[in-house]
């Protein structure tokens, strides 16, 4: 056997032994770590965490001057040049937080990634200022005000904005071993 043939050889061997120890730790992983288990919450079946019921109440689209015009006092989007704003829009979720406990709790209540079906739209949240403090008192109720904005920038084309209003809107809280989610109707 010739010396570029023995190379050839051990190299076509030592890609079958990594493919085989990359296809035995994949088999692995996934036996270990199997899928997780999704929890949905809505309107009428809140979630319980960490003492505080979480309520997802309503989810509105605005374009931007809808938005500056709702929410004067934000000035998140002044920035925009008229031609820009035709490819923004900005998602408002309602979310009513209680404290359950004897207790006062700390709670961030933008710690949610937005996910949108079928679009595959997922942007994090800011809470417009003035809606939330990050301290509930026992038995207090809080609706805090959360905001997103889609725009053309990434997978979503302009052609393709507006449609985005039919998406099944939800709030992640948690991926894994269970997935929780806010259902917004």
């Amino acid at each position: 056997m010739t010396r570029s043939k023995m190379i050839k050889t051990a190299g076509v061997v030592i890609f079958i032994i990594a493919g085989i120890i990359w296809g035995i730790n994949f088999y692995s992983i996934n036996k270990r770590l199997p899928n997780a288990k999704i929890y949905q919450y809505s309107k009428d079946n809140p979630a319980f965490v960490d003492g505080l019921e979480i309520t997802p109440l309503e989810k509105k689209i605005y374009s931007v001057d809808e938005y500056r015009k709702e929410f004067q006092d934000d000035n998140s989007y002044s920035y925009l040049t008229d031609e820009k704003k035709e490819h923004y829009l900005i998602i408002v979720f309602k979310v009513k937080f209680k404290n359950i406990t004897q207790e006062s709790l700390k709670y961030e209540a933008d710690s949610f990634i937005i996910e949108a079906f079928p679009s595959a739209y997922h942007n994090g949240l800011l809470v417009i200022e003035g809606t939330a403090k990050r301290t509930i008192e026992p038995g207090e109720e809080q609706e805090v005000l959360l905001e997103s904005n889609i725009n053309d920038v990434g997978l979503i084309k302009t052609k393709d904005l507006h449609s985005i209003e039919s998406n099944k809107f939800c709030l992640v809280f948690s991926y894994y071993p269970e997935k929780k989610i806010l259902v917004f109707d």
